[in-house]
């Protein structure tokens, strides 16, 4: 692995950013994005790999909304530090395919099946957690947790 580029990451700038490179894509899919910025966070990140983690998941979930439905992307507290959340209102995921979702290679109908792996490594290497609810029939709900800046 290459040594993170660490910088002062704003969580509601990078969503916005990721919002804004997949806003074309959304559209012609009949697909929006709401934004929800609870709590003002910034961390020390790769900035650019985290971007492109939020970002595989945002077209993970672009892909699997119906037209008219949106992906929101929320900036929260977590229990251990700042998170992001990426909502769709997909079909959601079987539960056989919950237990290698992470795993590379592993994917749906359209991809390469590294995406998920990626922003796995990407979280991890950052000292973060990534992990998924998920109802069949109602969605999914993607949840980056990452440590925040000492006080």
């Amino acid at each position: 692995d290459v040594p993170l580029r660490r910088e002062l990451v704003d969580l509601a700038e990078l969503t916005a950013d990721v919002v804004h490179a997949y806003t074309a894509q959304a559209g012609t899919s009949g697909v929006g994005f709401v934004t929800d910025v609870r709590t003002r966070a910034r961390i020390s990140a790769d900035k650019d790999l985290l971007r492109e983690a939020v970002a595989n998941l945002v077209d993970n979930a672009v892909r699997v909304s119906p037209p008219g439905e949106a992906v929101t992307l929320r900036v929260h507290a977590g229990a251990g530090g700042p998170a992001i959340d990426v909502i769709d209102r997909g079909p959601g995921i079987d539960d056989d395919r919950l237990k290698i979702l992470f795993d590379r290679f592993q994917r749906s109908d359209s991809g390469s099946g590294l995406g998920l792996a990626i922003a796995r490594r990407v979280v991890e290497r950052h000292g973060g957690t990534i992990r998924v609810q998920t109802t069949r029939g109602e969605g999914s709900t993607f949840t980056i947790e990452l440590p925040g800046l000492p006080a």
